[in-house]
């Protein structure tokens, strides 16, 4: 499945991980059509429930297409925030 670039994306899953290294994901193109909590369900599900499983302390997730800069989901070993 072809990623987005950062220009065009919808949404960006920031992850630390617990060894100290991080990593952004962009949504896919299939998850643009969607509505937004399917799409963002299902870049948890694939990132954060099965590649990072137990792997990571913190995920932040973006609206690109917002002005703010602020992460609109906060993620803390595997418990949600907000």
């Amino acid at each position: 499945m072809p990623n987005f670039g950062k220009e065009i994306s919808r949404f960006k899953l920031v992850v630390y991980l617990i060894n100290g290294k991080s990593h952004r994901y962009y949504s896919l193109k299939n998850e643009e059509n969607k509505n937004e909590k399917v799409a963002i369900a299902g870049m948890v599900r694939r990132l954060l429930l099965k590649k990072h499983k137990g792997q990571y302390k913190t995920a932040l997730l973006y609206d690109t297409q917002s002005p703010s800069d602020k992460p609109i989901q906060k993620w803390s070993f595997g418990i949600r925030e907000f």
